[in-house]
């Protein structure tokens, strides 16, 4: 049987997906990509699946982290649209690390999906369509964020997209345009508002357009208008935690974290992605004089887009009037520079960063941030990067288009060699080596023990230290330390105080600094009788073995019986009975 080469083209870089996720593949029930960022995902899934589940919704907006404060999941991404779907990934497996992985792999091969698709609204060469939606799925943008999973689930945005492009554009297509725009900020508020600035920048092209060409000024206001509703209307319930929490918590964002989280200048020319690739290896004596190294930065986008660039350049200039004029509309050009102007401008952040130094010097950006309410949400404005790496796609797309049709009066021959030879320089310089998944032992028998104890007599839960304490200062280790405490959280019921966010209230810092800046002693005791803790979980792992040892003392002193222990940690339960300080006042009752 003669086998479609049309499908062979399309399923290449399907296996090529998979092979990079192999060692996931092969160990899906008991490792991750990453141990830092990854768990704090699961645990996000794992509390909107709870609530899912028992259809627990008046609770949506709350965690069982950060006790006993109210709506701890609006500190953070609430990921409800990617939930839903893990949600179905559990009634299958009830293993969070299955879930996880399953939801990383299906993410990654929908945006290549879903971007061949896009890319079809403006060629028809499918060759073009496979190495653009392959450069999507390895560029340095997706594999530099693979962690963060909520800035790499963005398929929702490309089908929106994929919608308004329709070439016979009815209303069920705008309609469906606003839907997976709202299902993207459901998803990721961040990539949610700059979906909306993607959208939003086409549409004000779309207007000047309609203004020089006198078409209908209704029509095109009523597509605006079906568009942004259904959006509304569907990320309301996103929108509503926000700002139920912006009421009860008033935050202030820390200025210095719009500094730390800032790309600079220097970033699209001297970091390099992905690590592992053959041509990072050979050019690395040039990423060696970045000396952005601490917050998130952008990246080079790539020799490959550059190629193409630069190639395409060329064909634009020499095209025919004929070609122009099939070519028609230059939208997507004027588009595509907008969309990399954008995001390389807001991605600066406020102030102006320079290879690792700041120079305070304000940027554009620091206008919007001050008039812009909704852009308090982006902390983190390096992922700014993200609109700048869609425009590169779009303008790539533009070009090879173009260079296209320009060889259509040649040989197919050439075209199709020429396809190769970017595919070639892709695969060298964006595919990386397989990931290097690992395991950790997660599932003690100490969690097992809170989970049973958690199940039959539910109270608050103390997880000490809150931050890792064996390397001062390690934030690395630190990340790692309170996310997998999120981690064994999802196998247990238990509100526990720990937790991490970008956004942190008032009064939890307090705590925090109450534990950490003082020994765990009486006074301790007396703040977890008082706050009404059940349970405490001494991890060992973080302690030194005096502090591990003077704390276990200091419990059972104070009426706290150890339940059980193991080399990782030790579990403790408050017993009355066996509380000085009630017996004593009992005594004196008596009398």
């Amino acid at each position: 049987m003669r086998v479609n080469k049309k499908v062979i083209a399309f399923i290449i870089p399907v296996i090529l997906i998979l092979y990079y996720w192999k060692d996931i593949i092969l160990n899906i029930s008991t490792h991750l990509y990453d141990w830092r960022d990854v768990p704090f995902v699961a645990w996000v899934m794992q509390n909107n699946i709870w609530h899912i589940w028992n259809m627990d919704f008046d609770n949506l907006y709350n965690t069982n982290a950060m006790y006993p404060f109210s709506h701890t999941l609006s500190f953070t991404e609430h990921m409800f649209f990617p939930s839903l779907l893990a949600f179905f990934v559990s009634l299958f497996a009830k293993n969070i690390i299955v879930v996880i992985n399953n939801m990383y792999l299906i993410n990654h091969i929908a945006i290549y999906v879903c971007t061949y698709l896009l890319s079809g609204r403006f060629t028809k060469n499918r060759w073009i369509k496979v190495l653009l939606s392959f450069y999507m799925v390895f560029s340095p943008y997706m594999l530099s964020q693979m962690s963060h999973f909520q800035m790499v689930f963005f398929w929702p945005l490309l089908l929106s997209l994929y919608f308004l492009f329709h070439p016979k554009h009815k209303p069920l297509h705008t309609v469906l345009t606003g839907v997976f725009l709202g299902l993207q900020f459901l998803s990721s508020v961040y990539l949610g508002v700059m979906g909306m600035m993607i959208v939003l920048i086409w549409y004000v092209y779309q207007f000047i357009d309609t203004v020089l060409t006198h078409k209908s000024l209704h029509e095109y206001f009523k597509q605006v208008g079906i568009v942004f509703a259904v959006f509304l209307g569907i990320s309301m319930y996103s929108i509503y935690g926000y700002i139920q929490m912006l009421e009860i918590y008033k935050p202030v964002i820390d200025q210095g974290q719009l500094v730390t989280y800032a790309a600079h200048p220097t970033d699209y020319a001297l970091v390099l992605s992905p690590a592992t690739s053959l041509l990072h290896k050979i050019f690395d004596f040039f990423s060696q004089a970045n000396h952005h190294t601490w917050g998130e930065t952008a990246a080079f986008p790539g020799i490959f887009p550059l190629v193409v660039i630069l190639i395409g350049i060329f064909f634009y200039f020499k095209k025919n009037k004929n070609v122009a004029k099939q070519n028609g509309s230059k939208a997507l050009l004027f588009w595509s520079l907008s969309l990399i102007v954008t995001g390389f401008i807001f991605s600066l952040g406020p102030r102006l960063n320079w290879n690792g130094v700041y120079l305070v010097t304000p940027l554009p950006y620091y206008l919007i941030y001050k008039f812009v309410p909704f852009m308090t949400a982006i902390r983190a404005t390096a992922r700014w990067y993200f609109v700048f790496h869609f425009g590169i796609y779009l303008l790539s797309l533009y070009l090879l288009n173009q260079i296209d049709e320009q060889m259509k009066k040649q040989a197919n021959r050439t075209m199709n060699i020429f396809l190769i030879l970017l595919f070639i320089l892709l695969l060298v310089e964006q595919y990386p080596l397989p990931i290097q998944a690992t395991s950790r032992q997660w599932m003690t028998k100490t969690v097992l023990t809170v989970q049973k104890e958690c199940e039959k007599d539910p109270g608050p839960l103390l997880e000490y230290p809150l931050v890792y304490r064996l390397e001062k200062d390690n934030p690395i280790s630190n990340l790692e330390y309170t996310t997998n405490i999120l981690l064994t959280s999802t196998e247990y019921t238990c509100e526990y105080l720990s937790g991490f966010s970008g956004y942190e209230p008032k009064k939890y810092n307090e705590y925090k600094k109450f534990f950490e800046n003082n020994e765990f002693n009486e006074s301790s005791v007396a703040f977890l009788k008082k706050m009404q803790f059940k349970y405490v979980k001494i991890n060992k792992q973080a302690l030194f073995p005096l502090q591990n040892s003077s704390m276990s003392a200091v419990l059972q002193n104070g009426g706290f019986d150890k339940l059980t222990e193991d080399e990782t940690s030790s579990l403790y339960k408050y017993n009355s009975l066996h509380d000085p300080v009630v017996n004593s006042f009992d005594k004196e009752k008596g009398h």
